[in-house]
């Protein structure tokens, strides 16, 4: 069963007909368990800004001025994630068990934390409650999360299995610039625990934030003292549509409203609605079933309802559920009813415009599941619409707001040609939205190299242009198909080399040592002089350790080329020559071979790891063999067992890499 939830922020808001409510009884609050736990979002994400400042930024200054203000009794640890290693769920690190006067250390440990990778939450506060014994004695554990979880991990069933389990453990969840999308994905950490989920949007919300969870809190005032409160709004509601509430009450800042049923006790709730923090009118959403529900003022400083009003849902012809708003350039996915006939849209338009200028739509599915629509990439107020095919008509809408999401584009200022480097980023991150690589002035389709952002919670992986210059980073949007931001990226010239030996015996297998990008894909290619660029004999992958790549020389002697190729850029940048001597190898059996026995055969050759010692019918096919082994490393004799008829045969040296016949031999078996 969700619990309480508190939010800081403005919302949108309007007023309607009065219902009058009285002030309801005051829960106690819980005090802040013995031992804390602070748990750090550290990913990579991190380095987006709010303003002028990033966010690990404003998070290390935060965490200095709160955490080295606690008082000496506060027992508090700390735990961080993704400050090691890119893309690896499992780098959760705890950094210092709870301990009374370890604010301060902590704070100072928190600024040499350097956001890396990526958001595995549900494991890290799994680890926290763990190592606070929450299965045998009271424990609170305060999230700090700028992002939702990517490690395939579900944490609203993390916080029902701690629930169930812990003796009272309660989860606070501290959203760092999240939207409200994205805040409910996270929420139910704090809901099923009884904590609070805190939407901090700034630096002055994240301090208070952290003040009122990790700091003990004051003791609620008696319920005599508690403020009155009044709700109005048009009753009945049409299920999952919204609808305007006046509010008059107290306005304090963790202040909100619930949507609950009847029977449901204070502080839980269906629904939880931010106020305006300018005390105006607030929207909220309608359940999507019809009954009788409760609105209820959650007064945060006493822990309790001060105001409480019926709520009746009735049935709606066309309804939708989603939210309120929508970052621009993502996209946000709309439960709805309506006809549901096939040709029938769902549509997010501006307000008041044609049916057929809808800014995107989709197609309502035979299920009547779930529809998912690009948002506009300009902020704003539109509507979301039912389109009728067979009538031509708009049903049904509801208003959604566009809001703007700062796009920044965070990378080093030079690096060298066709070299890999990261680029973290903050945007919208809708599933076509890219990071381009383009010359200054070029047009905005212009794309010399990509990363996706789709799915990416953290810095993404790009390689350089081969040629150098000055380029454009731009981060672009699919669904508006837009520049929405640009930085500059200077290409260093690249010191590139190859250092093979310089005669190799053919078929043997040779180390070829380098100086380059080390790009993931880039290669060494074999090639014969003149051969086009990107064609190959054989190749061997660049590995980022930087280790000599093995290759395997060709059986035809001559004048070869070796080549450092750009997978990226697809260019040839740098080569070096190679000659190649006749292949020679020898083979000597045992002086008596007989039918079906084993014997022995001494060897010399280029002694390749796939090359075979083969049995064959003389005059059989290349390749063609009755039996084979693998010729050993080390160049020791190996042994064969001879057919079971006698006659004349064959042995041969296999080159496997090159898939011919280096030596041949009769072989006369009794």
């Amino acid at each position: 069963m969700k619990t309480s939830a508190t939010s800081i922020g403005a919302c949108l808001a309007c007023a309607a007909a009065l219902a009058l409510a009285p002030a309801g009884s005051a829960r106690a609050q819980e005090p802040v368990a013995h031992e804390t736990m602070l748990v750090l979002d550290a990913s990579g994400s991190m380095w987006g800004r709010i303003g002028e400042r990033s966010k690990i930024e404003i998070a290390r200054e935060t965490a200095d001025a709160v955490l080295g203000g606690l008082p000496a009794q506060t027992s508090l640890g700390l735990v961080a994630y993704g400050h090691r290693r890119e893309g690896d769920c499992g780098d959760i690190e705890i950094l210092a068990a709870p301990r009374p006067g370890a604010g301060p250390d902590l704070a100072a440990r928190i600024q040499s934390i350097v956001p890396r990778g990526k958001t595995p939450l549900t494991d890290a506060v799994r680890q926290a409650a763990e190592a606070l014994g929450y299965t045998d004695a009271k424990a609170t554990i305060v999230l700090v999360t700028d992002g939702i979880e990517t490690c395939d991990a579900d944490p609203c069933a993390l916080g029902a299995a701690l629930e169930a389990a812990g003796v009272d453990l309660t989860v606070h969840v501290v959203g760092f610039g999240l939207s409200d999308e994205e805040g409910r994905q996270v929420a139910c950490l704090a809901e099923e625990t009884g904590g609070a989920y805190l939407d901090a949007r700034n630096a002055d919300d994240l301090r208070l934030a952290l003040a009122q969870t990790v700091a003990a809190p004051a003791a609620p005032p008696p319920a005599a003292s508690l403020p009155e409160a009044r709700l109005a709004f048009e009753n009945p509601v049409p299920e999952g549509t919204r609808f305007e509430i006046a509010v008059e009450g107290p306005g304090g800042r963790f202040d909100h409203l619930h949507i609950a049923r009847p029977d449901m006790r204070d502080g839980d709730y269906l629904r939880t609605v931010r106020l305006d923090p300018d005390g105006g009118p607030v929207r909220a959403i309608a359940p999507g079933e019809v009954g009788a529900y409760e609105l209820r003022y959650y007064f945060r400083e006493g822990a309790a309802i001060i105001a409480r009003a019926p709520l009746d849902v009735v049935e709606a012809r066309v309804g939708f559920d989603a939210p309120e708003e929508v970052a621009q350039g993502t996209q946000v996915r709309v439960g709805w009813k309506g006809p549901g006939a096939p040709r029938d849209d769902i549509q997010i338009a501006r307000p008041g415009a044609a049916p057929a200028d809808a800014v995107f739509s989709a197609r309502v599915p035979p299920d009547r599941g779930p529809v998912t629509l690009d948002a506009p990439v300009e902020p704003g107020d539109y509507v979301l619409r039912y389109y009728s095919a067979e009538d031509g008509e708009i049903l049904g809408e509801t208003p959604i707001a566009v809001v703007p999401t700062p796009v920044v584009i965070a990378a080093p200022e030079a690096v060298s040609a066709g070299a890999a480097f990261t680029v973290a980023w903050q945007g919208p991150g809708a599933i076509r939205d890219l990071i381009r690589i383009a010359r200054p002035g070029a047009p905005e389709t212009e794309e010399l190299g990509f990363g996706r952002l789709g799915g990416a919670s953290g810095p993404i992986r790009m390689s350089a242009p081969v040629e150098p210059g000055d380029y454009e980073l731009r981060y672009w949007s699919g669904a508006s198909r837009e520049v929405l931001a640009a930085t500059t990226l200077v290409v260093m010239p690249a010191l590139v080399s190859l250092a093979p030996p310089e005669r190799v015996m053919g078929g043997a297998r040779f180390a070829v040592a380098w100086q380059g990008p080390g790009a993931p894909r880039d290669e060494i290619h074999l090639v014969r002089p003149g051969a086009d660029a990107g064609a190959y004999l054989a190749f061997g992958r660049i590995q980022p350790d930087g280790r000599a790549i093995a290759l395997d020389a060709p059986l035809e002697p001559g004048d070869y080329e070796l080549r450092y190729w750009s997978g990226e850029g697809r260019a040839v940048l740098a080569t070096a020559s190679l000659t190649v001597e006749p292949a020679q190898a020898t083979l000597t059996p045992d002086a008596k071979v007989k039918a079906g026995e084993p014997f022995s055969v001494s060897w010399t050759g280029p002694g390749g790891p796939r090359d075979d010692l083969q049995i064959a019918h003389p005059g059989a096919a290349d390749g063609e063999s009755l039996a084979a082994t693998r010729l050993p490393p080390d160049g020791r004799a190996v042994t064969l067992r001879a057919p079971a008829e006698p006659g004349a045969y064959e042995l041969r040296y296999w080159s496997g890499a090159n898939r011919g016949v280096v030596a041949r031999v009769p072989l006369a078996v009794d």
